[in-house]
């Protein structure tokens, strides 16, 4: 049900469902859509925790770059920088991760 609201943009009634799931029996699954819908609502800092988490148990691209996302977003080009050359290493043909990657570039002076 969660899953469907984010599909439907109703991504604070999406949280409101999913977070009581997640914090009694959390998955990667459940973890990966709290923090599209954060991502969403604009609340990038609290994608964060989700995000670094899902990264810890393995590398997936979309969660590679949503995490980079989040850190460009918060002016944090740093730390999204490593996220988006990981993610182009593994799959180069990314057009919307290149432009990222210009974009940290320049904001940190590369």
């Amino acid at each position: 049900m969660a899953k469907s609201l984010f599909g439907l943009g109703r991504y604070q009634e999406s949280l409101a469902l999913i977070l009581p799931l997640y914090e009694s029996q959390p998955s990667p699954e459940m973890a990966k859509v709290i923090a599209l819908n954060l991502f969403n609502l604009g609340k990038w800092a609290d994608a964060l925790p989700f995000l670094e988490k899902l990264l810890q148990a393995a590398t997936e691209l979309s969660v590679l770059n949503l995490t980079a996302e989040c850190y460009l977003r918060l002016g944090l080009a740093a730390k999204a920088l490593p996220l988006i050359q990981k993610s182009l290493e593994l799959d180069p043909n990314q057009p919307e991760v290149k432009k990222m990657e210009e974009v940290a570039r320049k904001k940190i002076g590369r």
